[in-house]
C-alpha cells in the first residue's frame, strides 16, 4: 500500500523521474513508517537508485525539504536497501541533516560490509539530482541528499582532515563509490 503524498513528495518524484532516466520506478519496494523507498535501474550507469519519498515525516532536522538516494552496483541491492533503511530509521536521531553531515558508526553498519559510516552529500555523478530551486531561484525547495558509503579508512580520513578535502577525494579518486563492498579509503 503506498501511503498519499502532498506536493512536495510530488514534486520530488517528478524530480526523481526526469533525473533519474525519466522511466519511473521500478515501483515502491515497502514502506519504512511514513516513507516510501523506490528503486529506479540505471542501465547506462550499471547501478540502482534507491529513493525515498517522504523523507520530512520521519522527523529528522533537515534543513531543506530533502529526499535521501543511494546508488549501488547490481547484486548490492538489499545491502543499498539495508543501508536505506538505517539512515531513515536513526535520521531523527541526529542533530541536524545537510549536504556534509554524517552517520558514523565504530562497527559495520551492515555486518557483511565494509561500511562504517554514511556521508550525507552532493551526488558524485550529476549535478542535477543535488537541488530543486524555485522559479526565482531564491529557495530550495528539494534538497536530494545522497548517501555515500564510508568505509573505515573513509571515516579516519573524514575525522583528520575535514569535509571539503574528503569531497575533493571523492571527485578524484577512481574509487567506486557505489561499490558496497569496497575495502578502500577514497
Amino acid at each position: 500500500m503506498t501511503l498519499a503524498r502532498d506536493a512536495a513528495e510530488e514534486q520530488a518524484l517528478a524530480h526523481f523521474d526526469r533525473v533519474l532516466g525519466g522511466r519511473g520506478p521500478m515501483a515502491v519496494i515497502e514502506e519504512v513508517g511514513p516513507v516510501s523507498l523506490l528503486q529506479y535501474v540505471d542501465a547506462e550507469l550499471g547501478a540502482s537508485h534507491f529513493v525515498t519519498l517522504g523523507y520530512g515525516r520521519t522527523g529528522a532536522e533537515v534543513v531543506n525539504p530533502s529526499e535521501l538516494v543511494i546508488t549501488v552496483r547490481p547484486k548490492q541491492e538489499d545491502d543499498g536497501l539495508t543501508l536505506l533503511r538505517y539512515a531513515v530509521q536513526i535520521a531523527p536521531q541526529m542533530s541536524e541533516i545537510t549536504f556534509g553531515s554524517s552517520l558514523v558508526s565504530e562497527h559495520r553498519l551492515v555486518p557483511e560490509l565494509g561500511v562504517h559510516g554514511l556521508m550525507f552529500d552532493a551526488s558524485p555523478w550529476t549535478d542535477q539530482l543535488d537541488l530543486v530551486l524555485s522559479e526565482d531561484e531564491t529557495a530550495i525547495e528539494l534538497a536530494v541528499l545522497t548517501l555515500l558509503p564510508m568505509t573505515e579508512a573513509d571515516v579516519e580520513f573524514l575525522r583528520e582532515r575535514g569535509i571539503e578535502e574528503f569531497d575533493h577525494a571523492v571527485e578524484q579518486t577512481a574509487a567506486d563509490v557505489f561499490d558496497l563492498h569496497r575495502t578502500g579509503s577514497l
